[in-house]
C-alpha cells in the first residue's frame, strides 16, 4: 500500500498496481479509517507521515 498525503486528500493505491484504482480520502475519514500495524510490544508501527514502516 502506498500512501501520499496532500493537504486536501490522502491518496491511497495498491503499490504493486501501479496502474489500478486510486483511493482518495479525506484527513477526518483517513484519521479514522486508517489501517495500523502493531508490533508484538501492541505499539503502532506507523511513521510521523503514517506510512507504514
Amino acid at each position: 500500500m502506498e500512501v501520499t498525503p496532500s493537504p486536501a486528500a490522502i491518496h491511497v493505491r495498491d503499490s504493486k498496481d501501479a496502474s489500478g484504482p486510486r483511493l482518495a480520502l479525506t484527513p477526518d475519514a483517513w484519521r479514522t479509517s486508517r489501517p495500523t500495524r502493531r508490533g508484538a510490544d501492541g505499539r503502532s508501527r506507523l511513521s510521523s507521515n503514517n506510512r507504514a514502516l
